[in-house]
């Protein structure tokens, strides 16, 4: 039995503070990866560090994933999202204009004047495909990106990219140190050491026109230090967009007939599972379950989906869901899993789609039995949805 007890007016200091043996808060909800919290009346409890805003994110700046690398990391509804800028740019520089090994192929805004319909500062897709919508041409920066598909550096191939938007591309500049390091490091292990490499007729480059064979900048020629973005300037008679500044990060107004250079960015999620419902088919003195999930998600591959599960407990000897009864363990890939068909959206990685996981031992009736969706990603990680007790 552990005794608490609080001091009115007094805290104990960490400095002076020693517990022997170990001190352990268990109560049966516990588990590997969870975190005791304390909500603002001071009741705490277990809950996964997976789905606290803000505890900690999986992916971070400067990671090569999702087919290039992350400018930014945020969360919305405790799904984390990243910014993925491509490792390629669709135009190019060299010291010498006149050098044509290289492409220096640089593409309009539009070639159509309109105005209040592109003017997002954060969402380039919704931009980007406006652009398309109103102009046909094929040398818009808008639909270069949009047309775009990533070789496979190592981190899957995906097809849902676009023309950024001006904050968006602020945030590749301000985060091109993290970038360009991190293309740095593919060029290395790859044996490309002149810019731009060749990668099966894929360029891959540097934000910046950064040339890592002598360590120096290129020196930018005409507009060619200008990242074209996918907003258009307001009450401007439709004739201006905005463009990064690569220099100094700032926004410049050009005319949207003017050629600049274009980089790639997408929008990914982590995978979540979210367990739906479950069902139990008909059968005395057994019978089977059926697992309902959704499974969303645009960075990660997914190898393998299914449900895992664990049992029997014995509802006699106290499992089951309740504060007086012991909680069921949480069902692993290494208990017991049925393998389910795969999911698969090839607009964009792997996407989102239901889950219906026929799990059969079958059961018995009159046992507990602990359930949850899963996924296996590309790089071997394991993430799971959640737990359903059945029967219920």
């Amino acid at each position: 039995m552990i005794l608490i007890y609080s001091f009115m007016g007094h805290s104990l200091r960490p400095d002076n503070l020693t517990i022997t043996p170990d001190f352990v808060i268990a109560d049966g909800t516990h588990n590997s990866g969870y975190v005791l919290v304390s909500d603002t009346g001071g009741v705490t409890s277990w809950k996964n560090s997976d789905n606290i805003p803000g505890f900690k994110t999986a992916h971070y700046v400067g990671e090569l994933w999702a087919g290039g690398v992350v400018a930014a990391v945020w969360k919305e509804n405790d799904v984390e999202k990243c910014l993925i800028v491509a490792l390629c740019d669709f135009s190019y520089t060299t010291y010498d204009p006149s050098d044509t090994t290289y492409p220096t192929t640089q593409f309009i805004w539009s070639d159509i004047s309109a105005t209040g319909s592109a003017t997002s500062s954060y969402d380039g897709l919704v931009n980007s495909n406006y652009i398309t919508s109103q102009s046909s041409s094929t040398s818009t920066g808008a639909y270069i990106c949009l047309n775009y598909t990533n070789p496979d550096y190592g981190t899957g191939t995906f097809s849902n990219w676009y023309l950024p938007s001006v904050t968006e591309m602020q945030q590749v500049a301000n985060n091109s140190l993290k970038i360009n390091s991190a293309i740095n490091k593919y060029a290395t292990y790859n044996s490309k050491s002149i810019q731009p490499w060749d990668n099966s007729n894929q360029y891959v480059s540097y934000i910046s026109k950064y040339e890592p064979a002598n360590s120096l900048f290129n020196p930018l020629i005409l507009n060619f230090n200008y990242y074209w973005t996918s907003t258009e300037v307001m009450n401007a008679n439709g004739t201006s967009a905005y463009a990064i500044s690569i220099l100094n990060n700032t926004p410049q107004i050009i005319h949207k007939d003017s050629a600049n250079t274009i980089r790639p960015v997408r929008v990914v999620s982590e995978t979540v599972i979210k367990t739906n419902s479950i069902s139990q088919s008909s059968g005395v003195p057994s019978y089977n379950i059926y697992l309902y999930a959704t499974i969303s998600g645009s960075g990660d591959l997914i190898v393998e989906i299914g449900s895992c599960w664990n049992g029997p407990y014995l509802a006699s000897a106290g499992y089951g869901v309740g504060p007086d009864k012991l909680s069921i363990p949480l069902p692993t890939i290494s208990n017991n899993k049925v393998v389910s068909t795969m999911i698969y959206d090839p607009n964009i990685g792997f996407g989102y789609g239901d889950l219906t996981s026929y799990v059969n031992p079958p059961f018995q009736l009159g046992n507990l039995y602990s359930i949850r969706p899963y996924v296996i990603t590309s790089k071997g990680d394991v993430k799971y949805g959640d737990q359903i007790v059945f029967p219920q």
